[in-house]
């Protein structure tokens, strides 16, 4: 097959001729990592690679599927996110990418919220593998950590990673950059309004910034505001105002 959503220097890598076995959907909205990773996926030819807005779009349901989600692009709590995948296409699988391993994403293998994560660091080793892994119903660990385990105490906020911030800090702030209100905050995260008050203002000072406009510099993708949309009588309703 060809890839029509990638471009040409990857859609060289797999035959048009050989049928896919698997379909890794890439939830990456930096199109230059994204096209890195289509690159080390096309290289077995069992593999059709998809990116994540057009593949939704497309209405899509074939399987096995496999989602390799960009922890960055997580545009709710990671949780939540993991839900909504999971809830639009019951039979998929997801692989977590991030900057380091930790307790929770083990926590999150051992719940099923995904079957695999790998470090940005180790993608190009290790990626391929996990995924055909994931795809026979497999779960995949890096060897490192199934060894060693993560180092005691380092955790990583959902969606936001800065040395700076605390861990809550880093769930609000991703929220707030996604255009949620700080009601809306509230009722994703369990905590009262006048608490995301107090969290909003450390972070504007650590920021260095008056307003939380200064924050919110990033849009949901079409592929998340469409299953948002098919999903909208399911979820937290707090989830609609990224569709405002």
């Amino acid at each position: 097959m060809t890839y029509s959503t990638l471009s040409n220097s990857t859609a060289s890598l797999k035959p048009a001729q050989t049928p896919a076995t698997c379909i890794a959907c890439l939830i990456e909205s930096n199109r230059l990592a994204a096209e890195y990773l289509a690159g080390i996926l096309g290289q077995d030819q069992h593999i059709d690679v998809r990116l994540f807005d057009e593949f939704v779009i497309s209405g899509s349901r074939e399987a096995p599927l496999v989602f390799c989600l960009d922890q960055a692009d997580a545009i709710l709590p990671l949780r939540a996110c993991l839900n909504l995948l999971r809830s639009s296409y019951p039979e998929s699988k997801c692989i977590l990418l991030d900057t380091e391993s930790s307790n929770d994403h083990m926590s999150l293998l051992l719940d099923s919220a995904i079957h695999g994560f790998i470090k940005h660091t180790n993608v190009k080793e290790w990626l391929l593998e996990a995924v055909l892994s994931v795809s026979r119903g497999l779960l995949w660990v890096h060897p490192e950590f199934s060894q060693n385990g993560p180092s005691p105490g380092r955790q990583i906020s959902e969606g936001i990673r800065s040395e700076s911030l605390t861990r809550r800090e880093g769930e609000i702030l991703h929220l707030v950059t996604n255009h949620f209100s700080n009601k809306d905050i509230s009722m994703l995260l369990e905590i009262e309004e006048s608490t995301v008050k107090f969290h909003l203002s450390n972070i504007l000072s650590k920021r260095n910034v008056s307003r939380r406009e200064d924050l919110a510099t990033s849009r949901i993708s079409e592929g998340w505001k469409t299953l948002l949309l098919q999903s909208s009588g399911t979820v937290n309703p707090a989830l609609r105002s990224l569709l405002r």
